[in-house]
C-alpha cells in the first residue's frame, strides 16, 4: 500500500505596506522640517560660543616714528577666518576713544592727537603683509579696566577666506606710530566671523 504524502495547503498573503505612500510623505516633510529646526537652533547657539583664540605677541611696549620687529616666542598661524594684531594702550585713560572720521582711522590720545599705527607682518619667506585695515573694539586689559583697543588686519582674500595666506607662519610683525605711543600688550586674535 502506498501511502501519499500528507497535503501541504500554501496560503498567500496579499503583503500590506508597512506605510501607505502618503504617510511616507508626511514623515520625509517631518524629517525636513526637524533638519531645519536642528540648522536653525544650532546657527543661534553659535552665536554664544566664542571661538577666537587669542595670543600675546609682546609685554608692554612703546612704539614710535622708527620700525621695531617684534618677534612672538612661537612664530604665529593663521588659526580661524580672520585675523588681527590687537594693540592694547598702557593706560586706560590714555586713549579717549577712536577716531573713526574717513580721513584719520587711529587711537585718539587725552590732548585730542590721533596716533596712527603701522603694522606689517612678515612670513618665514620674508614676505611682507601690511595689516592696514583698522578696527576698533573695547576690552578689559590685565588689570580689569575697560580700555579701547585698536586692531588691524590685512587684504581679506576670498580665495583662502583669510586676511593672510593660511599656508605659512609668520615669526616677525614690524610696528611703528607717528607719534609715541605706550602699549601694554600687542596679540594675535584670531576668529570666524558668522
Amino acid at each position: 500500500m502506498i501511502q501519499s504524502a500528507p497535503e501541504i495547503k500554501i496560503e498567500v498573503t496579499q503583503k500590506t505596506p508597512l506605510m501607505t505612500r502618503s504617510e511616507k510623505a508626511l514623515a520625509l516633510i517631518s524629517s525636513v522640517i526637524i533638519l531645519l529646526l536642528l540648522a536653525f537652533v544650532s546657527l543661534i547657539v553659535l552665536q554664544f560660543v566664542d571661538t577666537s583664540t587669542e595670543r600675546e605677541i609682546s609685554g608692554p611696549v612703546t612704539i614710535g616714528p622708527k620700525w621695531q620687529e617684534l618677534r612672538p616666542a612661537k612664530a604665529l598661524k593663521v588659526r580661524r577666518r580672520a585675523q588681527t594684531v590687537l594693540l592694547y594702550p598702557a593706560d586706560a585713560n590714555s586713549i579717549k576713544g577712536n577716531d573713526i572720521s574717513a580721513t584719520e582711522w587711529g587711537l585718539r590720545l587725552p590732548d585730542s592727537t590721533v596716533v596712527k599705527p603701522e603694522l606689517i607682518a612678515v612670513d618665514e619667506d620674508g614676505n611682507t603683509f601690511p595689516l592696514k585695515h583698522p578696527s576698533f573694539q573695547e576690552r578689559k586689559n590685565a588689570r580689569g579696566e575697560h580700555v579701547w583697543v585698536m586692531g588691524l588686519s590685512g587684504d581679506r582674500n576670498q580665495k583662502t577666506d583669510s586676511n593672510l595666506p593660511p599656508d605659512r607662519t609668520y615669526p616677525l610683525i614690524r610696528i611703528r606710530s607717528d607719534k609715541p605711543l605706550k602699549l601694554s600688550k600687542v596679540s594675535w586674535y584670531c576668529w570666524s566671523p558668522l
